[in-house]
């Protein structure tokens, strides 16, 4: 069983996406995700699959990703996401990750700092790790400052054992270089 949703209702092609079922099929405007990723504007080039694909009007898969991350980011790229739905910490590192894997931070520039909580007062020190690290693959260096600050000042758990957790896989290396490593 596929879930189905039209983020783009003149869009030319359906990405089929995750890994487990049910998937999701999105329809989307393969000119837009070429725009904002050269990923995409390889992809859909002539010389793969996937542009006999789109010309034959079949689904274009992408099943290695988490279907509500992909479906956050076709959101925000098709201008459709709700602004009063704010991520949470799992979901924005999520999301970064897809945004730092398919190279599109200049398409999200505008919407990135709007995904991030108002406030930071209250968050535990994984989310706090979290949105640092997203804040990092975001291209968010205020919020990262201070986030890091955060993490240096008030916690005392080190930045390693956040390494860890599950949710800290795709995380790239560039990332956690930039976080203090003890507190």
């Amino acid at each position: 069983m596929t879930t189905a949703e039209e983020l783009d209702l003149n869009g030319d092609i359906y990405v089929l996406v995750g890994v487990d079922e049910p998937k999701v099929r999105i329809k989307v405007s393969s000119a837009l995700l070429s725009i904002a990723s050269p990923y995409f504007r390889t992809l859909f080039g002539t010389q793969f699959k996937e542009a006999s694909d789109i010309a034959s009007n079949k689904d274009v898969k992408i099943e290695e990703e988490d279907k509500e991350s992909f479906k956050l980011l076709c959101k925000i790229l098709h201008m459709q996401r709700q602004p009063d739905n704010t991520p949470n910490s799992d979901e924005l590192l999520a999301l970064a990750i897809l945004v730092d894997k398919y190279d599109c931070i200049n398409a999200m520039a505008l919407a990135a700092r709007g995904l991030f909580p108002e406030s930071l007062q209250s968050q535990v020190w994984a989310d706090i790790v979290k949105f640092a690290i997203a804040s990092y693959l975001l291209d968010q260096p205020r919020l990262f400052k201070l986030l890091t600050e955060i993490i240096i000042n008030e916690y005392n758990w080190p930045v390693a054992k956040f390494a860890m957790l599950e949710n800290a896989r795709g995380v790239p290396m560039i990332a956690w270089s930039m976080l203090p490593l003890a507190a």
